[in-house]
């Protein structure tokens, strides 16, 4: 083996390894990383560069190949017969309520509610704080003793008023007469299952006469049919006028008595309603309750597998 210091120090004593420092040595020794670093670079930047694409582009002609694709499967797919059935998700639209019937037309005022207006738009600081029942109370003694005469302007304001409301009715739309047969009907049915309510002692007599009264005055109208049965009325004895009376008491205690049975029964069924719904309702919340439960347990299944498997 020819030994290195020997053949160095033929050539040149002063390069003879032993000669040299021992950090040079260790230098000399060590991997040159930089050098290995740089021709790593070098490659990196030799490689050619893609160009920059633009994503709008690219995104457009990707998104038509797509809707190109789409249409080529929709062609061949097309067939009415397995057309599928779209389920509309759209809420329905709860019906509205029906607007009060006095904003589509205001009927025609009676004679007597045409004399408390004028007597209350008379002497409105006596009568403003009074209510309608009492002022009612108060005017209704004066209207008896009142004569035809002085009635005469109350009924040709009724009359007017009459004929308003009619031709009213005349020129109204269909949309609002449909609203007033539906008020109608909910009328009828508010009243179905009531009992028949109690008629007073004048109306007894009023039912009892009226044929005859009729008879003899033909062609007279509603209003002065009226005035005839009235002032017959008024002139009749006290124990005729009696007999209607007793026949009106009768018929007021079998009202009131039907009626203690209807809003009996009323009652029942509305607590029957109540505790329908209330047991729907505890029903919903048992299910909703169920579900949350089977969906923790489902969770805690899925945790222990997935521990177990680990």
């Amino acid at each position: 083996m020819i030994n290195i210091d020997e053949k160095m120090n033929d050539v040149n004593p002063l390069l003879s390894v032993s000669s040299l420092p021992e950090n040079k040595v260790e230098e000399d020794n060590k991997p040159n990383n930089k050098r290995k670093r740089s021709a790593v670079q070098k490659v990196h930047t030799s490689t050619p560069k893609k160009k920059p694409t633009d994503n709008k582009k690219s995104g457009a002609t990707a998104k038509k190949r797509k809707s190109a694709n789409n249409k080529a499967v929709t062609t061949k797919t097309k067939n009415p017969s397995t057309k599928k059935k779209t389920v509309s998700t759209k809420k329905k639209k709860k019906p509205s309520r029906l607007p009060p019937k006095r904003t589509i037309v205001r009927s025609a005022r009676s004679v007597w509610i045409s004399y408390l207006s004028s007597v209350r738009a008379e002497r409105r600081q006596e009568h403003s704080q009074l209510s309608f029942g009492e002022l009612c109370k108060i005017l209704s003694p004066v209207w008896r003793t009142m004569t035809d005469e002085q009635k005469q302007p109350f009924t040709d304001a009724y009359e007017r008023d009459k004929l308003r409301y009619q031709q009213q009715l005349k020129n109204l739309s269909e949309e609002d007469k449909k609203i007033l047969r539906a008020h109608k009907r909910r009328r009828r049915a508010a009243r179905a299952g009531k009992p028949k309510a109690s008629v007073s002692g004048y109306m007894r007599y009023v039912c009892s006469a009226r044929p005859a009264v009729v008879e003899q005055n033909q062609g007279i109208t509603f209003q002065e049919i009226g005035r005839t049965l009235g002032k017959q009325w008024r002139e009749l004895s006290d124990e005729q006028r009696q007999l209607y009376l007793n026949e009106a008491i009768e018929d007021r205690k079998r009202y009131e008595n039907d009626m203690n049975v209807w809003r009996a029964e009323e009652e029942r069924k509305r607590i029957v309603r109540k505790n329908e719904r209330e047991q729907n309702a505890m029903e919903r919340k048992l299910r909703v309750a169920g579900k949350a439960e089977a969906m923790i347990v489902k969770k805690a299944i899925i945790a222990a597998e997935a521990v177990i498997t680990v």
